[in-house]
């Protein structure tokens, strides 16, 4: 059985009831499977020629839409842009003419739909 850890910020906070539990080696290994199985994509989009902007654990940005066989299960196309900026892992603006989407790292207020 995997270790869970715990950590309480003990500093200068009065509240310490934000207690975090969670396994690294649970965490670790998911994250593991999910580049794994992602590299299966991206090894096609390669051979392919298809061009591949952007890819994260749970999503990839093409230049074309995917492929039928692939949607459904574990896959879904989300959405469909005209432009798109990526500054950063995890930093990127995206737009089409209904809507834009920003996403900065660690910023969990900053997802923004218009």
């Amino acid at each position: 059985m995997a270790p869970i850890i715990s950590y309480l910020n003990l500093g200068n906070d009065s509240d310490n009831r934000h207690v975090k539990n969670i396994s690294i080696v649970i965490a670790s290994a998911v994250t593991a499977y999910a580049r794994i199985f992602m590299s299966q994509f991206k090894m096609k989009f390669l051979k392919e020629g298809t061009t591949l902007y952007y890819s994260d654990t749970d999503s990839f940005d093409i230049d074309r839409p995917l492929d039928s066989q692939f949607v459904g299960g574990q896959l879904k196309p989300e959405h469909v842009f005209d432009e798109a900026v990526y500054l950063a892992p995890k930093v990127y603006g995206c737009k089409n003419k209904d809507y834009e989407i920003t996403k900065i790292k660690g910023d969990s207020n900053f997802w923004r739909i218009n």
